[in-house]
């Protein structure tokens, strides 16, 4: 029976020298268009690609035996129309021996192939969760000890954030980060970076705080707009004095919007400047209601308007010290993680053991590197 494929599906079979996902309903035929996509490759004897150039990962076993049963078919298929190719032949044999096989299989696999590259020998033993948990909290423990001898100062900060009365908190936060960054390719170059985004003066200087910025100044003008609009409206009645009350909360508002808008200062300078207003009771005369009605509404809304920015700037001004300790305490887990990576492995080296995450970590060095730039 002939396939026949939408448009989508077989421009992922023919693409070529590109990285493709295929991302689709279950039983949509992915697993189809993957089967046709390596059948098309082995079968082009133009641009040759051996079956044991091939990696093909799945998450369970049963789906591997299944991808390398479907494979050898379709080849069967392929060799019964073409019985004097000898590529396809060739192809057919070297099948028997492709890297078909699920992802922590094929990592074990590799590992063994290049066990010089690491402080084990072939006959490594794979741990199970239990195991690898029993020597994660071993580790910690002696990891905790350690620096509470020799780092005390960084304890008692971590302590005086996420403990109250012993440190099981802080080993909960320990290993919860632990275990999510184990499956983050250069795991420890993650954490650091992760400091760098709380660098005080790139901080400011980021979007983030450049969009927050804009948020603040588009509600301080936005105010400036509404009280603008109540001073003209109650400047057509006789209360001179309440427009002269207004008029001051304009001046004050304007400025904070100017403050805001200023290139020339930066964000301390402009944080020590502005002030909150004053809003002063204000009553007004008998007479004239649908536009002192107004008035009454637009003050509400604009007096609201600039309590958000006062809190908003009230934000930026704990900023500092926020970043501060932020890059602080990540340094401080940073180091910990370090340590109790160091500690884990030398426990396993002596166990001569490896775990699930271990494998991909190690896959992962064996092969890719980070470069100067910092990528990988």
């Amino acid at each position: 029976k002939i396939a026949t494929w939408t448009k989508e599906q077989q421009d992922a079979i023919n693409a070529r020298g590109v990285s493709i996902i295929v991302s689709a309903a279950a039983g949509s035929g992915k697993t189809s268009v993957l089967i046709s996509r390596l059948i098309s490759q082995l079968a082009d004897t133009e641009n040759k690609i051996s079956a044991e150039k091939m990696v093909i990962v799945t998450f369970t076993k049963d789906a591997a035996a299944e991808m390398k049963q479907r494979l050898t078919i379709a080849l069967s298929e392929l060799i019964e129309n073409q019985p004097e190719n000898e590529w396809l032949i060739q192809q057919q044999l070297m099948l028997q021996s492709a890297k078909i096989s699920t992802i922590h299989s094929f990592c074990f696999d590799l590992i063994k192939e290049n066990i010089q590259e690491f402080e084990l020998s072939s006959g490594f033993r794979i741990i199970e969760e239990t195991e690898e948990n029993l020597i994660k909290n071993k580790a910690l423990q002696t990891v905790f000890e350690d620096f509470y001898q020799n780092k005390p100062s960084q304890m008692e900060k971590l302590y005086n954030y996420f403990c109250y009365k012993n440190d099981k908190p802080l080993e909960n936060i320990i290993l919860d980060i632990h275990n999510y960054i184990s499956s983050i390719p250069y795991s420890e170059k993650w954490l650091e970076d992760s400091q760098k985004n709380y660098i005080y003066e790139d901080f400011i200087n980021s979007d983030f705080i450049s969009k927050y910025l804009e948020n603040i100044l588009n509600t301080a003008e936005y105010s400036v707009a509404l009280v603008k609009e109540a001073v003209l409206a109650l400047s057509e009645t006789n209360q001179t004095k309440k427009v002269e009350q207004l008029t001051e909360e304009f001046v004050a508002i304007d400025l904070i919007s100017s403050l805001l808008k200023n290139k020339e200062l930066s964000l301390e300078e402009k944080l020590i400047k502005i002030e909150k207003p004053e809003f002063k009771r204000l009553t007004f005369a008998k007479g004239d209601e649908e536009i002192t009605e107004k008035v009454k509404e637009l003050r509400n809304l604009y007096k609201k308007k600039v309590s958000d920015v006062i809190g908003d700037i009230g934000f930026l001004n704990n900023i500092k010290r926020d970043v501060n300790s932020h890059y602080e305490i990540i340094g401080c887990i940073t180091d910990i993680i370090k340590n109790l990576n160091k500690e884990i492995w030398n426990i396993k080296k002596e166990k001569n053991s490896v775990g699930f995450s271990d494998a991909e970590q190690l896959t992962v060095k064996l092969l890719s590197f980070i470069d100067e730039n910092g990528n990988i």
